[in-house]
């Protein structure tokens, strides 16, 4: 049996990675850039370990660290560095310590969330007047829901940065239950997210949820891709163009090689989607344009020791409304271990913004430069500087992305064999395209041995 994966992303290869574990499976990876893992790029230069896309796991989404624990990689799992941790805001001209204990949004240490300068007296005093606002049961954004809970500065000044920074889009427009379920789920059951969470949190929390790995994200790639090397056919360079349906299974027309397969996983984005299914299915154009997508800019910034402020944590954001292209800065260095030689300073920018894209990478460094020391100091030039550029790479859940996505499969089902997987539909983050990798390709297995059972009666 012949399928093929299209998308050699972390999506494509977790679903190849769960096809590969089924004996008798002739499978096909296809991917038409030069390199597998998609935004996930770790580079080595002079002694920095800089990474292109994201930097960690996200551990409350536990999918990757137990891909990760499967392929060996446990030993090589690197954690926030105690010492240095801490996350700032930059709000009216100052770096504002977020409040300790908080939970994305809501604060979990009451104490430490009274003394924090980063809202006013009012604003700390809306915030825990949350536990007498009643429930509603209608979807909502996660500005709605916050303003309706928290009050306007608890969005503004935490939710809006904070959310739209990890989603690399607008809070205001973002889905709720796509982007924040588990505070649905609790002020469904409690009534009041600070109330339930008094329930359900333990007492104790072991440090931040994140984690990354000695070498960089890219290790999880490579582990991917040492599991597969044996028995999966990779196809890089060849982009699809078409699909034609067979008697059983598809004719895939890629630039200069077409290849029959009877099950297919398309993880590439709705967008590239949409060119290769609307010929089969007419109704998908306008559901498949639908789904939003965001771009953004990351550049890292290595320096000397004393040549740049630092600050006395892994990091700040930036708020919209303080005008700045920088959405949010790391310190990589302080960070995680490992990513910068001793004496030396290694920075993630991350920025927004369409029309950047329209300008070179000089041009890019020096906005990052300028909007960078009006927040810190900088006494002179970065001794190394690395741009990558993410056209359209970040899904945006928005309100009743849920129901579109649902309404895409089910248009998409009545062609047995045929799936899509990845961050458009599933969410953004690496475990979450983990398990949309893995799952569909489970899917697919039971699909095609019930064609095949059916086939033989």
């Amino acid at each position: 049996m012949r399928i093929a994966v299209v998308g050699g992303g972390i999506t494509g290869l977790a679903a190849a990675y769960e096809l590969n574990k089924e004996e008798g499976l002739e499978v096909y990876l296809i991917e038409k850039e030069g390199r597998l893992g998609g935004v996930i790029i770790s580079e080595f230069i002079d002694g920095f370990l800089i990474e292109g896309g994201p930097d960690c796991l996200y551990t409350e989404k536990p999918w990757a660290l137990e891909l990760a624990k499967e392929l060996g990689l446990f030993p090589d799992l690197v954690y926030p560095i105690k010492e240095t941790r801490g996350t700032y805001i930059f709000w009216d001209k100052k770096l504002r310590k977020l409040p300790e204990g908080l939970l994305l949004v809501v604060p979990t240490d009451i104490w430490s969330f009274l003394w924090s300068d980063l809202l006013s007296p009012w604003g700390k005093i809306r915030a825990l007047l949350e536990v007498l606002i009643p429930p509603s049961r209608e979807e909502e954004s996660v500005k709605d829901f916050i303003l309706r809970r928290f009050g306007k500065e608890i969005f503004e000044r935490i939710a809006e940065p904070l959310i739209g920074g990890i989603h690399g889009g607008d809070a205001e427009n973002l889905s709720l239950e796509r982007v924040l379920p588990r505070f649905k789920q609790l002020e469904n059951k409690y009534g009041s997210v600070l109330r339930g969470l008094r329930k359900v949190l333990p007492k104790k929390r072991n440090g931040l949820p994140f984690v990354s790995f000695k070498q960089g994200m890219e290790e999880l790639v490579r582990g991917l891709k040492g599991a597969i090397k044996d028995n999966i056919k990779t196809v890089l360079g060849k982009k699809l163009i078409d699909i034609e349906p067979l008697n059983k299974g598809f004719k895939l027309i890629l630039n200069g090689e077409e290849i029959e397969v009877e099950g297919l996983i398309l993880a590439i984005p709705s967008y590239e989607a949409e060119k290769i299914l609307t010929g089969l299915f007419p109704s998908l154009k306008e559901l498949l344009l639908k789904i939003p997508h965001s771009s953004s800019l990351v550049i890292s910034l290595a320096f000397n020791k004393g040549d740049i402020e630092e600050i006395k944590g892994h990091g700040f954001l930036i708020p919209k409304k303080e005008g700045f292209k920088i959405s949010a800065v790391s310190f990589s260095s302080r960070k995680f271990p490992f990513r910068a030689p001793e004496n030396k300073i290694l920075l993630r920018l991350f920025l927004k913004g369409d029309e950047l894209f329209e300008l070179d990478d000089e041009k890019i460094l020096r906005l990052s430069l300028k909007e960078l020391s009006r927040i810190i100091k900088i006494k002179s030039n970065p001794i190394l500087w690395r741009l990558y550029r993410w056209p359209k790479r970040m899904a945006q859940m928005v309100v009743g992305h849920r129901k579109l996505v649902e309404e895409i499969r089910k248009e998409i089902s009545p062609l047995k064999g045929l799936l899509i997987a990845g961050s458009s539909y599933d969410g953004i983050g690496i475990g979450d395209c983990v398990r949309s990798g893995m799952e569909m390709a489970r899917i697919l297995l039971r699909q095609l041995k019930m064609n095949k059972n059916q086939g033989g009666e």
